[in-house]
């Protein structure tokens, strides 16, 4: 459950120079208002020293174009559903028992004084609500402007500047919670065997609708679930060896951040 968590978060920041290369390698510098400046100034010369690859080719696109921050948006919400679900899974975790937080990142029950409420968690998975009301604004704001800059681009800074708050917040409680996890082993129920007992069955013969109804009314004795496991192989399965590999693949991936 972790490495999913892992390599969710992983193809964000491996995606992030590819969107910083497409919409914000451009300056927009030397497009004045819309036509561009009657000033002899060498527009290409101005974008390499200030660190961009070129300037836009067209002076009303570059005035018109809020790309860059939709793109900047859409990128912290992507994010920040990611931690929404880790954050859903961390409150599962803790109503399921298989799983204790610390009190750096819960607080306690008013009324409950055995009970500990998993505020990080909850905050995390209703946080990418915010976000994405930040994206949808934008957008909206967006939507129909024609060309040339407008006065109402502006309220898209404050989209940015408050979905980029949250997401450095965010991030940070991300870390503390998973860093103030510990993680419970508990009996897993005997209905995850039920595949496994399907499989079985294909394995010997028997079409697959059969062997799943017999499955599916207690026909088979079930195995272990821990034996159930095991049987999920293949590259990026829950057999342990899998998991193993995995986590060392994870390992050497941020090794080459």
């Amino acid at each position: 459950l972790t490495l999913s968590h892992f390599w969710a978060l992983l193809r964000e920041a491996e995606v992030l120079p590819g969107l910083i290369e497409t919409y914000a390698s451009r300056s927009p510098l030397g497009s004045g208002a819309l036509a561009g400046s009657f000033l002899p100034v060498d527009r290409f010369e101005l974008a390499k020293e200030l660190g961009f690859c070129e300037p836009f080719q067209n002076s009303l696109d570059a005035v018109s174009s809020r790309d860059y921050a939709l793109a900047a948006l859409f990128w912290a919400l992507s994010v920040g559903l990611k931690l929404s679900r880790l954050g859903a899974d961390w409150v599962a975790g803790l109503a399921g028992g298989w799983l204790r937080l610390g009190e750096g990142v819960t607080t306690g029950s008013s009324l409950m004084p055995h009970k500990a409420n998993p505020d990080a968690a909850e905050l995390l998975r209703g946080g990418a609500a915010r976000l994405l009301g930040n994206f949808s604004a934008a957008a909206s704001t967006v939507l129909g402007a024609e060309s040339g800059y407008q006065k109402d681009f502006q309220y898209i800074k404050t989209y940015l500047f408050d979905s980029y708050d949250w997401l450095k917040l965010g991030l940070c409680s991300a870390r503390e919670m998973v860093s103030q996890t510990q993680f419970v082993q508990v009996e897993l129920p005997r209905e995850l065997a039920t595949t496994s007992a399907v499989k079985a069955l294909v394995l010997e013969g028997v079409p697959f609708r059969e062997a799943y109804f017999r499955v599916k009314e207690g026909e088979v004795p079930l195995p272990e679930p821990a034996k159930a496991v095991e049987d999920f192989e293949a590259f990026g399965g829950t057999a342990p060896g899998r998991v193993r590999e995995s986590l060392a693949l994870a390992r050497k991936a941020l090794e080459s951040l």
